[in-house]
Order: structure tokens, then C-alpha cells, then sequence
């Protein structure tokens, strides 16, 4: 299949309704196909964030030394098999696609979702934006007459990939440097997160005033 666009959604539903509004096609191995278009799908997000060790096997073992931990270059790698399995199915839809449009959800996560799967079979051609919240045939086929252009929306990528490296910074190293201090008094490892830990903190402090 050659020069065909390619609906890039977040997952199965979303693009079996893009899909049928764009007039049905045939069940391909990882999406659907139409005369001149092509449909496929992630199943939320494939990818995730290296964790330590899978930058340098060393990190395994949790010590002082190697922290703060900062990659050069945030790598990702599929979720599981299956996700791995459906990177490569998008990959086979890709080929020969003259426009990719991103059709993930309408925010930073849908946007995050796209890009990194685009960025990881490293399309560089043509690429739009269909940008809707309404699934009904009629919101949909308007959505698909009027796409944006991908520059529109990238921003919200760019939010959503600053807030994974903070999350994964913060997470990573404050989480071993905790576990180490207080492993002196016996305490288990702990799990620090950047949203994680000051909310549980604000909870604690409200039910001490509750109690007294």
C-alpha cells in the first residue's frame, strides 16, 4: 500500500469509529485499510522510559555513587511483547504512507502517545492533526474535514515529555536516596514520586490536625 494517509489513534475503539467515518475498509494485521487510507492504533501508550539499569547494567545495585542519575538521552522501550508486536504492525502501515495523522485523545498524554511512536520509526514526512473529543459520526467526519496542521498542537508534547523526564528524575534518584538513609533504621525501600509524595504529604498533615 503506497501513498495512503495513516490515522495514528491511541487505541482499538477510537480507531474502529475513525474508521467507520471515514466509510469502513478491510481488517488488516494491526488496523484497517480503506481505498486510500490506512487506520492503526496503540493501546494507550507502547513505550516507556528506560529505567536505570537498562542504561548501565552497574545500576542494578542501588549506592550513592552513581547519584543523581541523569541520562544523556532519555531511550524508551515497549511496554511488553505485545506492544512491541503492534510497534511493528504500525511500522508495516507506515510504509509507503504519504501523511501521518496523529488521532490520539485531544491532550498532553494523546500527544505524548503519537510522538513516540513516530519518533521511534523515525517518520519525518507529512503530518497532521485530527483534533476531536466527540466520537459520534456526524463530530468525527466534521473533525476530519478540518485537521490542523501538527505544529498546532506539538507543544502539548513538549509539556508532556518535560513532565516524564521530571517525573523519572525525581522518581529514580529520590527513591534510592531515601531507601538508603533510612535503611539504617530498618525502614523497607521507599517510593518517592514528584506528585506522589507531596500529595500523601498534604493527606497526612490534614488527618494530624484531624486527630489532634
Amino acid at each position: 500500500m503506497n501513498n495512503h494517509k495513516l490515522y495514528l489513534c491511541e487505541k482499538p475503539d477510537q480507531g474502529r469509529i475513525i474508521a467507520k467515518a471515514l466509510g469502513g475498509g478491510q481488517k488488516s494485521d494491526g488496523g484497517i485499510v480503506g481505498p486510500d487510507w490506512a487506520v492503526t492504533w496503540g493501546f494507550g501508550p507502547l513505550l516507556t522510559p528506560y529505567m536505570p539499569h537498562d542504561y548501565d547494567e552497574a545500576l542494578k545495585k542501588w549506592s550513592w555513587d552513581p547519584l543523581p542519575i541523569v541520562p544523556p538521552k532519555f531511550l524508551f522501550k515497549p511496554t511488553g511483547p505485545s506492544a512491541a508486536k503492534q510497534i511493528t504492525k504500525i511500522d508495516k502501515l507506515m510504509k509507503g504512507a504519504s501523511e501521518v495523522i496523529i488521532s490520539t485523545d485531544p491532550d498532553r498524554e494523546g500527544e505524548l502517545i503519537a510522538y513516540e511512536i513516530l519518533n521511534r520509526l523515525k517518520w519525518s514526512g507529512r503530518t497532521t492533526r485530527l483534533w476531536l473529543s466527540d466520537l459520534t459520526t456526524p463530530a468525527v467526519q466534521k473533525a476530519l474535514a478540518n485537521l490542523k496542521d501538527a505544529a498546532e498542537t506539538k507543544p502539548l508534547y513538549w509539556a508532556a515529555m518535560a513532565r516524564t523526564y521530571a517525573d523519572w528524575i525525581v522518581g529514580m534518584n529520590m527513591s534510592r536516596a531515601a531507601t538508603l538513609k533510612l535503611a539504617a533504621y530498618g525502614a523497607k525501600p521507599m517510593s518517592v514520586g514528584r506528585v506522589q509524595t507531596p500529595v500523601l504529604g498534604l493527606i497526612v498533615d490534614r488527618e494530624r490536625k484531624i486527630v489532634g
